[in-house]
């Protein structure tokens, strides 16, 4: 019995050897899953795809006209508001100004407001004068209007204002009420813009200047005679069609 279990212990040995020999002979082939390609592949398609797109859609993009619809009429309307700070002569003062613009092709025109300065010394103004805004044009015509819109509306909006100020309304003349000169510009940031009509954000500064010899200026003592300003308004504007450079279609005679 004993010899018995011993020969088996024998074979059992042998078997397992020669199983080894056999693996090592043969060894196991690992499979490599087939996902890491479709996984590859998927990939490369998407970049392919996503790229011509791309490139499509690029071809396909209009180019920036310039224009931006503010040649879809021949006058600009604006209504701006906002508060100031003005360096006069005696001391700094905070205050606010309403001022309605008007333009034609949105380069020159007019404008007239109120502004005002708070204080113990009574300094406020009706103002008059004329808007000038020279670059949508030139810009147009050079074709240096390449965007973003932002940028070029922001060029084109800088400007300068030439007038006259009523200083202190309703007071005796040359006692409080008088004549004095004003030059300022400005610059404005679009905030909301549809076919050159939208709200602004209008940065401006201006100089208000009265001499105490010109015999319409307030009177000496009684308004500030200089004063520089620094204005943060929000405009509202609106394009319209006057007729003002109406075409004329050439005649055509018969023969």
């Amino acid at each position: 019995m004993h010899a018995v279990k011993t020969a088996q212990a024998l074979c059992d040995a042998s078997r397992r050897q020669l199983t080894g020999v056999a693996l090592q002979a043969n060894p196991p082939r690992v499979r490599v899953r087939p996902s890491a390609y479709v996984i590859t592949v998927a990939a490369a398609i998407a970049f392919v795809s996503v790229s011509t797109f791309a490139r499509d859609a690029l071809a396909q993009r209009p180019s920036v006209d310039g224009v931006y619809g503010r040649l879809g009429g021949d006058t600009v309307f604006s209504i701006e508001a906002g508060g100031s700070i003005g360096v006069h002569t005696d001391g700094a003062r905070g205050g606010f100004s309403v001022l309605a613009r008007a333009r034609a092709l949105d380069m020159a025109g007019l404008y007239v407001g109120y502004e005002r300065a708070f204080g113990a010394t009574r300094h406020d103004a009706i103002v008059l004068g004329v808007d000038f805004r020279p670059l949508m044009l030139a810009r147009i015509f050079q074709d240096w209007e390449r965007g973003p819109q932002w940028f070029d509306l922001f060029i084109d909006s800088i400007g300068f204002d030439l007038g006259g100020a009523w200083m202190r309304p309703g007071d005796a003349w040359r006692a409080g009420s008088g004549f004095a000169w004003q030059f300022g510009g400005g610059v404005e940031f679009p905030l909301v813009w549809s076919r050159a009509s939208g709200m602004m954000l209008r940065f401006a500064t201006r100089w208000t200047h009265a001499a105490d010899w010109d015999a319409q200026a307030p009177g000496v003592g009684v308004a500030s005679p200089e004063a520089v300003t620094f204005s943060l308004s929000i405009v509202v504007r609106g394009l319209a069609r006057l007729g003002l450079l109406a075409s004329r279609q050439p005649r055509v005679t018969e023969q």
